[in-house]
């Protein structure tokens, strides 16, 4: 009976125990973080240039971890609660518009345990500062990106410091730049630090929007103190397709505050390929050239006023060890620019992978891989007492594959006269070039592709129009000794020297190649890395 009982009280007190958890119900999920924001009103207008305030409000039962902020699918910062894990937090999140047009802000909130909010989503319009604005002028263009952003204001700090930055000037990489496609570059911008407070540790330059062309989302901004200026650089990849690319960069502090003017990236990637190469040239050895003429700025010799005669100016540059750098020589406004060259170390390690008209001048790109700085010049050929005359410059593009040759060839269009030419390659080194000449009335390369990958190259040819006469190109042949470097002309019998190239067998590297400008020749120097002798051609375009 006593055992009954027991067995009786158990049962009660095991159903009482289910009953009371029905009850209580099965246990909730932990609820995720919700987020609004209260300031300003989706579909307000607000101007470039002007800091607007981003105020938002967010709930987390476990706790705000952080709270960030988007542009545009881009976030540009984030923030923390003042104490730690609160279930509520009113966030202001200042930001600086840098364009006009609609834009889509974004705030996103995380709880202690990781778990993100649905994001809170607002539409703006941002226009031009009327206050600011000269009426008589026009909005600020593509061709200016820094020009709207000249009147952002610097930001205070809880410290009391100022954040600000001013874009000076492009170290490499000027806009429109044409880059073969899949090419690496280094783009460098010249900044002032604008305010008070210090770059140290933590302040980033962060990719904005736009093409962002195989750069990384962040990168350090070297340390720099308020008023003082310095460079900051970001690792590129031109695209693969061909076009105009532009990508804009921002300056981010320490503590995630966006802040002064942004820098921008303007590149082009020429048209697709449309040549097919042709059988590799045959070098045949001949006696050696003994002449060891030295380019110089200016010619000592000036032909009668009234002729047309060329002219060779420069431009010289200090190309850091492990880095890249170009320059460009501009001819004087008095003058066209008909053909150019360029100047480098003999060392191997030194490799001029472009190098083409710009504008009136002549630009030529450098990787230094050697462990010192070295110096490269660009020199560009200006034709003078040629009223009227105009030159263009045009190009073919093809793909070099993998452990083979690129010959891209170009003419110049009818009723103009070729008169110089050049190439673009990719600055890793992979492709050689041994063979840049005219080609008809065009311009042809010849390049090696020593990558396991396909490769494009570039050739250009520069032409004149406006001019009769006619373009040939003079040839001299060489002997380059092993282990051996030197410098070699050819020179033009008749006529004025207007533009020059040269072929070379293997193990030649070429890191001269210019007028010479105290004569009607053109000069190429060449370095021999093998052991055993190697030919070189060295040829002299001249117009009659």
């Amino acid at each position: 009976m006593v055992m009954q009982s027991s067995m009786r009280a158990i049962v009660l007190a095991v159903v009482f125990l289910v009953l009371a958890s029905l009850a209580c119900g099965p246990a909730s999920p932990a609820q995720a973080p919700t987020v609004s924001i209260t300031q300003p009103a989706s579909g307000a207008t607000i101007s470039v240039g002007q800091t607007a305030q981003i105020v938002s409000s967010v709930t987390a039962p476990a706790g705000v971890d952080r709270v960030e902020l988007s542009i545009n699918g881009q976030v540009i910062r984030t923030d923390t609660p003042p104490t730690e894990e609160p279930t509520s937090f009113a966030v202001s999140q200042p930001w600086v518009p840098v364009a006009m047009g609609q834009v889509t802000v974004s705030v996103v909130a995380y709880d202690a345990k990781g778990k993100a909010s649905e994001p809170a989503t607002i539409s703006l319009t941002v226009t031009q500062d009327s206050t600011q604005a000269d009426e008589t002028s026009e909005p600020p263009g593509e061709d200016d990106p820094e020009a709207e952003e000249t009147s952002i204001p610097e930001i205070t700090t809880e410290a009391g410091c100022t954040l600000g930055a001013v874009y000076l000037s492009d170290v490499t990489i000027p806009d429109d730049t044409e880059l073969a496609a899949g090419s690496s570059f280094v783009k460098t911008w010249r900044v002032r630090n604008s305010g008070t407070c210090d770059w140290e540790t933590g302040f980033e330059l962060v990719f904005s929007e736009g093409a962002q062309m195989g750069g990384p989302a962040t990168v350090a901004v070297p340390a720099l103190a308020g008023g003082a200026q310095g460079d900051v650089s970001v690792d590129l990849v031109a695209p693969a397709a061909s076009g105009s690319y532009k990508g804009r960069w921002r300056f981010r502090a320490a503590d995630g505050t966006i802040f002064g003017q942004s820098v921008t990236v303007v590149i082009v990637v020429p048209g697709e390929p449309t040549m097919t190469p042709s059988a590799t040239p045959t070098l045949t050895p001949s006696p050696t050239v003994t002449s060891t003429v030295t380019p110089s700025a200016t010619p000592t010799e000036v032909p009668p006023v009234g002729d047309p005669y060329t002219e060779q100016v420069y431009t010289q540059v200090s190309v850091p060890a492990g880095s890249t750098g170009n320059t460009t020589a501009l001819c004087p406004g008095s003058s066209i620019l008909v053909s150019g060259g360029f100047a480098g170390s003999s060392s191997p390690d030194m490799f001029i992978y472009t190098h083409s008209m710009n504008g009136n001048g002549w630009r030529a790109y450098g990787k230094n891989d050697t462990g010192s700085d070295k110096l490269m010049n660009a020199y560009a050929v200006c034709l003078y007492n040629a009223a009227g005359a105009t030159t263009t410059q045009v190009h073919a593009q093809v793909t070099a594959p993998a452990g083979g040759k690129g010959h891209p060839v170009v003419a110049c269009p009818a009723g103009s006269i070729v008169t110089g030419g050049g190439w673009a390659t990719s600055a890793d080194h992979s492709l050689r070039v041994y063979n840049s000449s005219q080609s008809g009335n065009g311009w042809q390369v010849w390049a090696d592709n020593s990558s396991g990958s396909d490769k494009l190259i570039n050739a250009y040819a520069i032409c004149l129009s406006g001019m009769s006469g006619a373009v040939n190109q003079v040839l001299e042949s060489v002997v380059v000794p092993g282990n051996s470097a030197d410098a070699y002309t050819s020179e033009c019998n008749s006529g004025i020297v207007v533009g020059g190239g040269f072929a070379a067998q293997d193990a030649l590297h070429i890191y001269n190649t210019s007028r010479d400008s105290t004569d009607e020749r053109w000069f190429v120097a060449a370095n021999n890395t093998g052991g055993v002798d190697r030919t070189l051609f060295v040829y002299a375009m001249c117009w009659e």
